[in-house]
């Protein structure tokens, strides 16, 4: 969360200097995983008890959650229930020290499939949704959407494997037609296309990949891995990553990491303008 708090300084600064307006601004951040101030160099047992301590600190006292769900949290240090959204949502807004958010995801939720099955996975993604929604309707919220790691790179029969059309049909039951699910986060790039060429997904009985079926229910496709991690530098140039993404128009965005101004001119450097 340390992320947050940092980017709600720059936030503030960029308004208060008239770099931009609040509403020229596009600010999406993450509930799911336990947070806690994450320092490589620390020992592993020094990282576990700061999620001990957000957990019985900051968490449990708070959030009215069962049993279950509490023995999930300790013991995967994650979770999609809907009181634990509600929280992770409301710490992130005081983080960000904002009054609304623009995208709120839901982080990960087929690692559920490591406790939960698919069906509890579900009830668990609409009650979320149906909590998301009502922060629309309180103006805290714009849109809401998952960000994914394997939820949509493999089979049907994968454990990890997430249903966009139920999804979809969870967002309407929470929302109605006009829901406002509308954005979800993959990996995706040149080396790996899973999300763009399995056909893994279903659209008016016909199987369609997880990017053609989203783009015909009207959700936008963010890419994360967008140049794999440069781990395919040998095979593809910086260049061919970035554009084989700027080409496909049923992408909205690509997100790289880039820590220095000079890395972010870099890389516009290899967009190519038509």
């Amino acid at each position: 969360m340390l992320s947050e708090k940092n980017v709600g300084e720059a936030i503030k600064k960029i308004i208060d200097g008239g770099g931009a307006t609040r509403e020229q601004l596009v600010i999406a951040t993450k509930g799911g995983f336990v947070p806690c101030n994450w320092i490589n160099q620390e020992p592993r047992e020094s990282i576990e008890l700061q999620k001990t301590n957000f957990i019985k600190n900051n968490i449990l006292p708070v959030i009215n959650v069962n049993q279950d769900v509490i023995k999930n949290i300790f013991n995967h240090y994650h979770s999609i229930d809907n009181n634990y959204i509600e929280y992770m949502f409301n710490y992130s807004l005081n983080n960000l020290d904002l009054d609304y958010l623009d995208i709120y995801y839901l982080h990960n939720p087929e690692k559920s499939a490591e406790y939960l099955s698919k069906d509890e996975i579900y009830i668990q993604i609409f009650e979320s949704f149906s909590f998301l929604e009502s922060m629309v309707k309180m103006g805290k919220l714009k849109y809401y959407g998952l960000s994914t790691y394997n939820a949509f790179l493999h089979d049907r029969d994968n454990m990890f494997y997430l249903d966009l059309e139920i999804i979809v049909e969870l967002a309407k039951k929470a929302g109605g037609e006009g829901h406002h699910f509308k954005y979800i986060q993959l990996p995706y790039n040149k080396a790996l296309r899973n999300a763009g060429e399995l056909k893994n997904q279903m659209y008016n009985n016909v199987a369609l990949s997880t990017i053609d079926s989203a783009y015909c229910h009207g959700i936008n496709i963010i890419t994360n891995m967008s140049l794999n991690q440069v781990k395919s530098k040998d095979q593809y140039s910086i260049d061919d990553m970035i554009n084989f993404l700027i080409e496909n128009e049923k992408i909205s965005s690509s997100l790289i990491g880039m820590k220095k101004p000079s890395r972010v001119i870099e890389n516009m450097s290899h967009i190519k303008m038509s």
